[in-house]
């Protein structure tokens, strides 16, 4: 009887499993959108991405417009919210950007920057990566969740950037970015933010407090109060103050509540995915915006209507449940019941809309969509076989980013495992470190890793609009780290450090100094359709380091590290930067060259891609969207016999931010919102 016993209660306990993730979706899930019999629009308000801004844009037009029709169309699987799962976890960060089923896959063209020196097989036309987040709450749930908002600096250029429309400025923007963190929780290691026992998980209002927390991390300590001892100081106060001056060392703050991941998908969507008036379709791909035919190329005010989505849909899929270190556990499987049906699986739907089409498919996605559908450079279209609608220039151009390479610190001696003075603070025992995490919600669990950076000025050009960040990790076992987030775990291995130091109880340091302000550029464009093609992605050019100020700047943060790490603070730990060999043999370990070649090699950005669709006046040849997120050249919503189209998301940004680009993110869908009370309130 007790070998039954242990034999059938597993069995029950996956099978109760599988049928309770099964029943959540169809309960919560729509599983094809809805339409009235005579082909009228059936939904007032269409978004296309349930990423940061459009989670949280279908959440509250739900909850602002009782009587109008929400449908959010999302590409990706439903959310992995599962708080064990890799996207809950703070410490599954690194994991999620190496899972295919949660990101699009999506590389940076070959680089064509020369490379000088002995060059290992592999380096020259490097495709980077450059994740971005596929399923609901994008890349929101696939980040470090680094809580950074945009400077008054940022804003005030946005706002001269739109020809002084104050809904872009330092006072309105702060104010969105408030309005965003009403249900966000976030906070460093080292001060944690709590919320009080009166709100609830998806409520606003409630105040907040910073108390104490003891579970920073001994060496983010430590390395804060090295950069204190430095001449680059430690900051006073939050960097999210906008009062404090962005200069100096600091804990990251972390969108993280009790030890889980936050993101606009679980704080703003889920509490009101029952609404009556809110449909969520995932594994919806839109292949196209619908305009009403025969109007001729629009290129002024009046513009062309927009009358709907193409939609091809996918199989429904209840997402895999993993773990962290443990992986897989429960691969996905198609839903058991309420699910999309097999005739539906591939068929392609036209949905028509009654008042907005919202774009909020990211800086690759969105550019790509409206290229696909007509509107674009015209001469770039035709190239591609596509009917021009609008002759839009600016579309997909003006990518920006935020350039970073890695550095790696040895702990210790080769070989050895680094013990810090209090193993108990880290937490380094297994046992300790789960019950530490389930009981307290705190320790290396409850971490991305990346708990402590900088912020500083290269130059006086900079000052209220800082150049230089770092993002540093505290690393040990890192070959997933450097062979799933950076693909090149092999090269790194083989060129830089010993194997032991990629070890699981090897422990370390890596510092990536990041370029805020690059003067690189690059662009989305339409791949053509030959017989061979085999990818229907975009194509995403991005040559990232062949501007030498921008490699100067780079090696400007190296040196800053450097520094930092010749403190007391630091020197305790007997830190060892690990240099490349065949570098070092061509131009001499730590010359500027053997880091402008080192970046060349090693480089890749930190996914903050902005700029693809910007924003700005109309009368600005580059502009895609107007200060209020309409299209430039479709006529408005509501007018007769067509919807508006308008974009929000991290494509629309005039000029990219001093740092993380996820709150500012936020702060557009949450402007997009607003504009849409005015019209339609």
């Amino acid at each position: 009887m007790g070998l039954f016993l242990h034999i059938c209660i597993p069995i029950l306990a996956i099978i109760t499993y599988f049928l309770r993730q099964s029943y959540l979706q169809s309960k919560l899930y729509t599983s094809l959108p809805k339409t009235n019999k005579d082909n009228k629009p059936y939904y007032d308000f269409v978004i296309v991405g349930g990423g940061t801004a459009g989670s949280l844009i279908a959440s509250e037009l739900a909850s602002s417009f009782p009587h109008h029709s929400i449908l959010l169309l999302e590409a990706g699987l439903p959310l992995r919210n599962h708080p064990l799962s890799e996207q809950s976890l703070p410490i599954g960060a690194p994991y999620n950007v190496g899972f295919g089923n949660i990101e699009w896959g999506y590389k940076v063209e070959s680089q064509v920057t020369p490379l000088q020196g002995n060059v290992p097989s592999g380096f020259n036309g490097r495709q980077f990566p450059i994740p971005r987040g596929k399923g609901l709450g994008g890349s929101n749930e696939a980040n470090f969740m680094l809580h950074v908002r945009g400077t008054k600096g940022d804003y005030t250029e946005w706002e001269r950037m739109t020809g002084g429309d104050t809904r872009w400025g330092p006072e309105s923007m702060a104010s969105a970015e408030r309005e965003y963190e009403e249900r966000i929780v976030f906070a460093s290691k080292a001060e944690q933010r709590r919320v009080d026992a009166d709100d609830d998980v998806g409520g606003g209002g409630g105040s907040s407090q910073r108390v104490p927390s003891s579970h920073a991390h001994t060496l983010a300590e430590d390395w804060v109060k090295a950069a204190g001892e430095s001449k680059y100081g430690r900051m006073v106060g939050s960097y999210n103050d906008p009062d404090v001056r962005r200069d100096g060392a600091f804990h990251y703050e972390h969108a993280v509540r009790d030890g889980v991941r936050q993101s606009t998908a679980r704080q703003f969507l889920l509490p009101r995915m029952e609404l009556d008036n809110l449909d969520v379709v995932v594994g919806a791909n839109v292949e196209q915006i619908l305009f009403d035919t025969g109007e001729e190329v629009g290129n002024g005010d009046d513009g062309v209507h927009a009358k709907g989505v193409m939609v091809t849909l996918d199989r429904c899929i209840v997402p895999s449940f993993s773990i962290p270190l443990l992986g897989t556990l429960i691969p996905e499987y198609s839903c058991l019941f309420g699910g999309r049906k097999a005739k539906d699986v591939g068929r392609k739907i036209e949905i028509p809309v009654r008042k907005e089409i919202i774009l909020s498919a990211g800086a690759y996605a969105t550019p790509h969509l409206l290229l696909k559908s007509g509107i674009g450079p015209k001469e770039e279209l035709e190239a591609a076989g596509v009917k021009t609608v609008v002759d839009l220039p600016g579309v997909g151009k003006d990518l920006q980013d935020h350039p970073m390479l890695p550095m790696k610190y040895r702990l210790g001696k080769e070989g050895g495992v680094w013990v810090p003075k209090s193993a108990g603070t880290l937490s380094l025992g297994i046992p300790s470190t789960i019950l530490s995490y389930l009981f307290r919600r705190e320790g290396i669990i409850s971490s991305s890793g990346c708990d402590m950076g900088y912020f500083g000025t290269s130059t006086s050009l900079y000052e209220g609009r800082p150049d230089i960040q770092l993002h540093n990790m505290i690393t040990a076992g890192d070959s997933f780290l450097f062979e799933k987030l950076m693909k090149y775990s092999k090269w790194m291995k083989n060129d830089v450090g010993v194997p032991s130091d990629y070890g699981l109880f090897s422990q370390g340091l890596m510092f990536g100094p990041t370029l805020l302000h690059a003067k690189a550029r690059g662009e989305v464009r339409l791949r053509p359709v030959t017989a061979n093609t085999t990818s229907h992605d975009p194509i995403i050019e991005y040559e990232a380091f062949h501007e030498d100020k921008d490699l100067d700047r780079l090696i400007e943060g190296i040196r800053r590290v450097q520094n930092i790490m010749t403190q007391p603070s630091m020197v305790s730990h007997e830190p060892t930067l690990l240099h490349s060999r065949s570098l070092s043999e061509d131009f001499g370990a730590d010359s500027d060259e053997y880091w402008r070649q080192y970046i060349k090699r090693f480089g890749f950005v930190v996914y903050h891609p902005t700029g693809t669709c910007k924003m700005g006046t109309v009368d600005e040849p580059m502009s895609v969207v107007d200060p209020k997120l309409r299209v430039i050249g479709i006529r408005s919503g509501g007018s007769a016999g067509g919807c508006g189209l308008r974009v929000a998301d991290a494509s629309v940004m005039p000029d990219i931010t001093s740092g993380n680009t996820q709150v500012p993110t936020a702060a557009i869908g949450v402007q997009m919102v607003r504009i849409l009370k005015d019209v339609y309130g």
